[in-house]
Formats: C-alpha cells, sequence, structure tokens
C-alpha cells in the first residue's frame, strides 16, 4: 500500500523530472489530480503587464474550455481580481473566498464552469515575478464543501516548497530557451551589425556582422563595457542610458561614432530590446538592441525591419507609410479604407511596440532604421 509520504515523493519527483521532460509537468498534475480528487488541474501563466493567461501544461481538461479561456473567459476570472492578495504558497478557494453571489449570478461561473460541468477553482501561486505569475490551479466538478481545503492537505503542504522550486527552475529554463531564440534571432536575421548591450555597453549578443566589426582595430565596445577611445561615444552612452533607463525607455536614441584607418563613419541606432525578440532575464538590468549602419553594410527594407524588431504587422506598416508623408491620422484612415477607430487602434499597438509615445518620434525611429542618419 502507498503511503502518504511516497505518494508525496512520487509527486516531487515528477515536477523535477518534469522541469525538463518533454512531457512537462503532465505526469505531476495527473497524480495531484488524483490525489485531490479533482476533475482538472493545470499550470496557469498569467502576464502581469498584459494580464494575458495561458496553459502550460494541464491534466485531463477539455481542449475547448482551455481556448475559451484563453481567449475570453480569463478576462472574467474572479480570481484574477484578488490574485495579488495571495502570496506564494496561499491557497485561494472560490467558495471559501469569493462573495456568494459572484458564485450564484458570476458569468464565469454560471456561463463557462457550468458548462463542463464544473462547480469550483482552487489555485496557490508558485511563482511571482516582475513580469509573470505562475499558478497550479484546480477545478472541480462535484460539491467540493463536503472534502477538506487544499490547503488542509498534510500532502500538499509538504509539496508546497517544491512546487515553488520546481516553478522556479522550469521558469529559468524558459528564460533561457527565450533568450537562446533571440540570439538565433539575431545571429540569422541581419548582415548588418546587430548587438546586444546594456547601459554601460557590454555586448551580451551580436551576429557574425557585428563580431567582424567589433574586431576593428579602435572599436570601443567590448564584453566589460564602452570604452571612450574615439569621437561620438558620449553620445552612444547617452542613447544607451535613455534606451535602459528603468522607466521612461526611449526609443529614438542615435549617435554617430567614427574611428580606424582611414577613418570610417558608423550611424548607430540605439532602441530597447523589443519585446516581440525575446524576454528579459530576471534581475538582469535592462538591454538596449544596438544597430549599425555604414556605407559597406547591405540596407534592409524598413518594413523588414519594423516587423522582424517589433512585429508591426503589414496593417500597421501602412499606417506608417501614410504618416511618413505628413497626412494626419484621419486622412490616413481615408486613404487606407479604414475606420479613424481602427487607425488610431493600430497607432496605439505601433507606439507600444515601439516604446514611443508621440508620432514625430515614431517616424525619427522609421527614418533611423530606414536611412541610417
Amino acid at each position: 500500500m502507498v503511503t502518504g509520504e511516497q505518494k508525496a515523493l512520487e509527486i516531487a519527483h515528477s515536477l523535477y523530472e518534469g522541469v525538463l521532460a518533454p512531457g512537462g509537468w503532465a505526469g505531476a498534475l495527473e497524480q495531484i489530480r488524483s490525489l485531490t480528487e479533482s476533475a482538472s488541474a493545470c499550470m496557469l501563466l498569467r502576464d502581469r503587464q498584459t494580464k494575458a493567461a495561458f496553459i502550460s501544461d494541464q491534466s485531463n481538461i477539455d481542449n475547448r474550455l482551455l481556448q475559451e479561456y484563453i481567449a475570453h473567459y480569463y478576462a472574467y476570472d474572479p480570481g484574477y481580481d484578488i490574485a495579488d492578495r495571495y502570496d506564494v504558497g496561499d491557497w485561494f478557494v472560490d467558495y471559501r473566498d469569493l462573495d456568494g453571489k459572484i458564485l450564484q449570478k458570476g458569468e464565469f461561473h454560471q456561463e463557462f464552469l457550468r458548462a463542463y460541468d464544473l462547480n469550483s477553482v482552487q489555485a496557490t501561486p508558485l511563482l511571482k515575478t516582475d513580469r509573470v505569475e505562475c499558478f497550479l490551479s484546480l477545478q472541480s466538478g462535484d460539491d467540493v464543501r463536503e472534502r477538506a481545503m487544499p490547503d488542509n492537505s498534510a500532502i500538499l503542504r509538504w509539496l508546497q516548497p517544491h512546487f515553488e522550486q520546481a516553478a522556479r527552475l522550469r521558469h529559468h529554463l524558459h528564460v533561457l530557451q527565450r533568450q537562446g531564440e533571440l540570439a538565433m534571432r539575431v545571429l540569422d536575421a541581419f548582415t548588418f551589425p546587430v548587438l546586444v548591450m546594456n547601459q554601460r555597453g557590454a555586448v551580451q549578443l551580436g551576429n557574425r556582422a557585428a563580431d567582424d566589426w567589433l574586431a576593428l582595430k579602435g572599436n570601443p565596445f567590448s564584453a566589460r563595457g564602452l570604452r571612450h577611445t574615439c569621437s561620438g561615444t558620449i553620445a552612444v552612452a547617452q542613447a544607451l542610458s535613455r534606451a535602459c533607463a528603468l522607466t521612461h525607455r526611449l526609443a529614438t536614441g542615435g549617435a554617430v561614432l567614427e574611428y580606424g584607418e582611414p577613418l570610417q563613419r558608423y550611424y548607430l541606432v540605439v532602441v530597447p530590446l523589443p519585446e516581440a525578440m525575446g524576454m528579459q532575464l530576471p534581475g538582469q538590468d535592462p538591454l538596449a538592441l544596438v544597430m549599425v549602419h555604414a556605407a559597406q553594410y547591405e540596407a534592409r527594407p524598413v518594413d523588414m525591419l519594423l516587423r522582424m524588431l517589433f512585429g508591426i504587422s503589414p496593417a500597421e506598416y501602412r499606417l506608417i507609410e501614410k504618416l511618413m508623408l505628413g497626412l494626419p491620422i484621419k486622412t490616413c484612415a481615408f486613404d487606407l479604407g479604414i475606420s479613424l477607430e481602427t487607425a488610431r487602434s493600430h497607432l496605439k499597438s505601433i507606439f507600444r511596440r515601439t516604446q514611443t509615445s508621440r508620432q514625430v518620434d515614431l517616424l525619427r525611429l522609421v527614418q533611423q532604421l530606414a536611412y541610417g542618419h
């Protein structure tokens, strides 16, 4: 007969194994679901900036439920409204912690959960960072009031630190994988030098063209930081400072470097590391993306750069093209055959993606990317 201690050890083993296993935490969640007699279980991730929800792993959840939750019902989840009240290790139990009217009349419980024969949700935070939160969530279909709450389970209490440690390990692995994806995108996407730097000008990543550029005699950049050994480094330092500011990061920095024999002129475009290119490492200083333009480097169409760097869509770029002509947004909308509301929505998205806040700054950034001067 399997004892409670043996069961807890099996689940802990599955949690740590799931950090690297192709199947992730599906096996551990199935064991937890069986232990708690829940109808289903999942690992729920929430982006703290966008409030969007993601399901990383699950056990016995209908795919339609997952799709509906991620696409729509996460915004009506009453647990989101009070999630910040719960520290890592605390348990949220809806029938205990929510007002009865929410359970009886709320859209989330009555329209969504009931459609899948579910009655209750219990969840506990496993990880909280500045960017993401991770929750273990259990869904029940029977009258859960008749059984013990999850925070009274001796096995779950014993497992709590293992939940947290496994979540931290998996999050760090995910971030490292994203950093690797960023490195590959930087290496593969551009033929001119592209570098990722911190505020001090210390090079973190670079493509092949960047490696060749850094190797040139007189280049002021290194893995340790920016050296003030040639003309233009003060302007570069200022651009890096603006791009890596903790608040009000600006995406319109540019500077000219001159060095070498014969003297060469390089135009640097400095922007905050775009969200579209990867997740910032936790605890790491903010990073900037630096693009180097010079006569000897092959140019790239600006729409390609905006798509690759910032995730700008074709429709958004068409609006940018009109704005570059100096047209007011109302005229741009008319020419493009879209509503003024849609044009403003596109512009708001462009501002967010490029980390600009005014049309003049956006257009300056586009000119820098397009022409390098």
